[in-house]
């Protein structure tokens, strides 16, 4: 889907309230909706300020095809998310032009970042910016399971070899 380009956008302000970021994702949905972008929610998320726990925050990965005409138009769906960006408030999108590289947007169409590359991290936590497909609670619960899998073979190979495991 991304062959052309796709933007991340957001609602949530860290500085709000949670009534108020309710408020404002319903409304970038009735924005989205209206726009005929095809687009999916995800997760975005960013290290918190105690560098120990991450904030996550309703975020929608929106595609320049139209759903109405079914054509692509990467320059509308940039001009969409630099709109998006200023309405609600945010500090920047996320966009990736047809065969281009990420870059951070203001509210202006100014890119914030100060270098670009084509070399993505996917489900890289440790990024200062992250956007998982999961809920929190859905990657600790997958994080619980695999270290569960992980002591249960660790506990056979030890009674294999006859050690105790305490």
């Amino acid at each position: 889907h991304g062959k052309y380009g796709f933007a991340m956008i957001s609602a949530n302000r860290s500085d709000m309230t949670v009534e108020y970021n309710e408020k404002n994702t319903r409304e970038l949905i009735s924005d989205l909706k209206a726009s005929g972008f095809r687009y999916m929610p995800i997760y975005g998320g960013y290290k918190g300020d105690d560098d120990v726990g991450d904030n996550y925050e309703p975020s929608f990965m929106v595609f320049p095809y139209n759903v109405k005409d079914c054509g692509q138009n990467p320059e509308e769906l940039k001009e969409f998310a630099i709109d998006m960006c200023g309405k609600y408030k945010q500090n920047s999108i996320l966009l990736v032009e047809p065969d281009g590289v990420p870059n951070y947007l203001d509210m202006n169409g100014n890119k914030i970042n100060k270098s670009s590359t084509r070399n993505l991290s996917v489900d890289d936590a440790l990024q200062t910016y992250f956007t998982p497909f999961k809920t929190p609670e859905e990657n600790e619960k997958e994080l619980t399971a695999k270290l569960m899998r992980m002591y249960k073979v660790y506990k056979e190979e030890r009674q294999r070899k006859g050690e105790e495991i305490k």
